[in-house]
This record gives structure tokens, sequence and C-alpha cells, in this order.
């Protein structure tokens, strides 16, 4: 078949790839977005099923920017909710509320082991130490062992599959600091430090976030409708084989067809990436894989919250959704679902299982912390995304790097995204990095 030619070929259709392609469709730029799986939004994406709207794990919209917001309330259009955000964390017995509540906490903390804590974070304080190299460190460096030893280590462990001590610095740098956990617990041992020293290391705590009434897929969805509306193209269903550069521009084999574009947007996994474009030495870097398990059942407001974080290392999930409180409108009345979320990699046990073996040993787990709720659920699905999250592990820096710059080499070749960039970043910066990108390139001819 002969060659197809297009000027922007986007692969993946995920947030930051249809922000990409809206913008260049709207600059009058040929762009077709290349997407291996059956729906739009990637992570982002919603599906039905039997009357449900499920999410992949709780997608919450917010954004400093009024811009993005705007954006995203145009889309959404009369399916968009204004929701409150209602979470709490579960640790050894005590659900507190998240982020954490000083007068919370105080009444379910054992006085001892608080006083312990505070002993111990006073004299870390004090303690000169070396900067930080892993998430263990950072951690034990600024609020002490016995914190580090309650709060981080085994949920962290849980979540990633390795010790703390392997992870990179800069992971707790990025997610302590945006959820604000340590910071609030350092002001609840010891106060007075906080005062002191004006110590606020966390982005604000922003409780208001959108929502649709559809599922948080829908804002993909809606972009993708623009985008075709201003004559991009989207193929769903479509798995690139391989990229080759070639003079004018890159090849990308997809199926029984090639087109060759003048330039490509890769939102993709920087190791999908690499073999597809046939490097001999494959990046050194990781990412981890999410399992979805959701339990269809006859009740509703089973945690009252929009998501509880379950921080014992014993207990096999690492979040659970309550979709019903987000709105009642995602399930038929009088039903609901939760997601359980677990982390596993490919080969691992976990990642094998069907949704009645994973269900199994989940749900019994669950109904010693929510008695009843498992004789209401009549079915169980499991989703699973192997590319789930970067893992930052030691090292990963200098190795990332390297990749990026070999990546460079390509000729017409750039790089968005979460996956894309290896990098962990909201919805709101999907679409702002994609809309960049994109103006960057139309600008430039």
């Amino acid at each position: 078949m002969p060659v197809q030619r297009r000027e922007v070929i986007v692969l993946g259709a995920g947030l930051t790839g249809l922000s990409a392609g809206l913008e260049l469709a709207g600059a009058g730029k040929e762009v077709l977005v290349l997407e291996e799986g059956p729906r739009v939004g990637g992570l982002a994406a919603s599906f039905e099923h039997r009357g449900f709207h499920l999410d992949l794990g709780p997608h919450r919209y917010h954004s400093q920017s009024l811009p993005l917001l705007e954006q995203a309330a145009d889309l959404l259009g009369e399916d968009l909710l204004r929701c409150h955000m209602q979470t709490s964390l579960s640790y050894a017995g005590h659900e507190y509320l998240y982020p954490l509540s000083l007068r919370d906490v105080l009444s379910k903390v054992d006085k001892v082991e608080a006083a312990r804590m505070v002993a111990d974070f006073l004299r870390t304080r004090l303690r000169p130490g070396s900067p930080p190299r892993s998430f263990a460190d950072w951690v034990v460096s600024r609020y002490g062992r016995r914190l580090y030893d309650s709060f981080f280590c085994g949920y962290t462990a849980k979540v990633w599959g390795v010790d703390p001590s392997l992870l990179d610095a800069s992971w707790a740098e990025q997610r302590i600091a945006s959820k604000g956990l340590v910071d609030t617990i350092a002001k609840m041992l010891a106060p007075w430090w906080a005062r002191r020293h004006g110590q606020s290391i966390h982005s604000p705590y922003e409780p208001e976030f959108l929502y649709s009434a559809r599922g948080m897929g829908l804002l993909a969805e809606r972009l993708a409708e623009r985008m075709q509306a201003r004559g991009g193209e989207l193929e769903l269903g479509s798995r690139v084989s391989a990229l080759r550069p070639r003079r004018g521009g890159i090849l990308v084999r997809c199926g029984q067809r090639d087109y060759l574009a003048r330039r490509v947007i890769s939102t993709l996994p920087l190791t999908t990436l690499a073999a597809l474009l046939g490097f001999r030495h494959m990046p050194a870097l990781r990412y981890r894989g999410i399992l979805f398990l959701y339990a269809l059942a006859d009740t509703t407001a089973v945690l009252k919250k929009h998501w509880i974080y379950y921080q014992d290392r014993e207990v096999l999930f690492n979040r659970v959704t309550d979709f019903h409180h987000f709105t009642p409108a995602l399930a038929p009345r009088g039903r609901s679902a939760l997601c359980f979320e677990l982390t596993a990699d490919p080969g691992e046990p976990a990642w094998d299982m069907s949704a009645e073996q994973l269900a199994a040993r989940v749900l019994p787990q669950f109904e010693r912390i929510r008695p009843g709720f498992s004789a209401t659920v009549d079915e169980v699905l499991l989703r699973k995304v192997g590319h789930g999250y970067p893992v930052l592990h030691l090292g990963y820096r200098e190795e990332l790097e390297r990749t990026m710059r070999r990546f460079s080499e390509v000729e017409g070749l750039h790089l968005a995204g979460r996956n894309g960039t290896f990098s962990y970043i909201n919805m709101d910066h999907c679409l702002e990095q994609g809309r960049v990108l994109a103006r960057r390139l139309a600008a430039s001819g």
C-alpha cells in the first residue's frame, strides 16, 4: 500500500495527545492521533458496564490555572459537577481525616508513642545530616525514624514493590510535598518548630474539584470530538509496530498501513518508544503496573468518602474509591461500585490473577474493615494498566537524561505526557503540556 502522509502524528489518545491534537487541528495542521486501545483517555479514561460509568481509579480535575479550569468546565458542559473532596487514611486500625487534622489525630494516636515521635522528630531536626539520596533518607532526615516507620515505610514498599531506600529522594519531594501529609504531621507533633521556621513545603491543598456526571473520561471524549470537528483524525485500535526515521520525517508503521509524518508527538512509555525505534540499548527505566478491581454491589454510600488510603502493609489494596460518593448518576439506582487499587508488575502473582481470583483475596480483607459489604457484591471486574506510574529508582535521573539525549537525536520526534516524559503530572498539566507543545510546533511551520 502507498505511504500516507501527515504533517503530525500523535501516538496515544490520552489527555496530552488529544490536547495537542486539538490545538494542531485548530491551527489548520493535518494531524492524526493513533490509539492502541478501544477508547480515548489513557489513564483518565472511563468505561461503561451494565449502566455503570467507571473510571480507572479516582480522577479529580483541579488546577491553579483559571484558563485550564475554564477549558475543562467548557468541555464538560451540562455534565459538569463541582465536588468537595472527602478522603481519609486508614492506618493501624484507625481512620484519619485526610489531610490530617490535628484534633482528629491526637484523639487516636497513643500518647506515649506520640511523645516518642516528638522526641525523635526534634533530635532529627537538630542533627545536621548529608543531602538525602533515597526516599527513606529524605523522610527520616526531616521527620525521624518513628514517623517514617509508622506512616511511610510500609505503604511505600507496598505501592512500589521495593524497599523505600531504593527509591530516589525526588519522589518524596514531589508526592509528600503535594499531599501535605508530612507537613501536617510535623505541625501536629511540633507546632512550635513550624511557627519558628515558617515551614510549608507543599503546594496549597485544593479541596474543590471538577468532575462529570458520566465519569471523568468524558473530558477526553469531548476533546476528541472537538479535534475531529476541526479536521483532526483519530484511529482507535491502532497499534504502532515500528518507527523509522526517514528523509523528510518519520515512518510510522501501523498494522498494514504506513504513514510518513514530518513530526511525531509520542506520549508512549519511554521503554515502548525505544523498542519501536529499534534502539539497541533499552532504557533502564521502569513503570509500575496498576490493577483496578471493581466490585459492583446492591448497596450505596459504602465509604461515605470519595476514597480511602490503606497504609497497612498487610492490606493488599492501596486505595479504595467509592464512585457513588462522586455522584449517584455513575451507577443504576440503588447500586454502587467500589474500585480497589493494587500495584503489581506483569509476572507477579497478583498480575496473573483473574477478577474472581483477586476478589477472593481482596474482599475478605475488606469485609473485616466494612462488615456486610461482600454479601451485596454480585459482580467483579478487573482492568490492568502495565505502565501506571514511573518508578523513580536511585539513579533514574542520570538514566533519564541519557535516554532523552538519545531520543533528541531523532529529528522530528517530540515527547510529552506523563508516560512520555517519565513524570508524575496531574490532568491539568497533561492538557497544558500538550497545548504548549502543539502551539510551538504550529508556530514553527
